[in-house]
């Protein structure tokens, strides 16, 4: 029925605390790169289209890219990512991506394609965070995002909202509860 559709809601990907936690291992002050991307164009046009655009933004602004080419382990995202002050982050077989968060976790900036279903949780970031699915806004997003990398305060208040909201636990509450549930806790955990 329309009343169903419209009470539908996405529940955001998102990592176990323990996952989180195992993946902040990786962080280092030591920014080597200013932006990372690694990634398949099999699973969203948008993922060449911003992998075009972020290579041209680059070589005209004399940014420092890692950009490897083929598949690189979970060790090596990691790693590549945490010495990154930005990640480029479009969606990959949908809108969210287990890197959006990941991000976070080695201690870098995620820049997201703009959703494209209806997810308040990320409607609550910065809107620094996003650029325009139609790459309009793309190199003035990215120079923007990457001077607020030099904020730490930014990155600790954005990080605190991405763990609060977006770990397990917190994105099956948001689902629930937008659904009409009301879930009850007990010593910290969903029952």
């Amino acid at each position: 029925s329309q009343e169903f559709i419209q009470r539908m809601r996405s529940i955001p990907l998102g990592l176990s605390q323990k996952e989180y936690r195992t993946i902040q291992k990786y962080r280092t002050t030591q920014k080597n790169f200013d932006v990372f991307w690694v990634g398949s164009f099999k699973t969203h046009s948008i993922r060449e289209d911003a992998a075009k655009h972020l290579r041209e933004v680059g070589e005209r602004a004399g940014l420092t890219l890692c950009m490897p080419e083929g598949r690189v382990s979970g060790q090596e995202f990691f790693e590549l990512a945490a010495q990154s002050r930005v990640v480029l982050s479009p969606g990959g077989a949908g809108w969210d991506c287990l890197r959006h968060v990941q991000s976070f976790a080695v201690g870098s900036l995620p820049f997201i394609s703009e959703p494209s279903i209806h997810t308040r949780l990320w409607w609550q970031m910065p809107r620094e965070l996003f650029f325009r699915n139609d790459l309009s806004d793309f190199r003035d997003g990215l120079h923007r995002l990457l001077e607020l990398s030099k904020d730490s305060s930014f990155f600790e208040q954005t990080a605190a909202t991405i763990e609060s909201n977006f770990l397990w636990h917190h994105s099956m509450h948001y689902g629930l509860h937008e659904a009409g549930f009301a879930p009850c806790y007990r010593e910290g955990t969903m029952v």
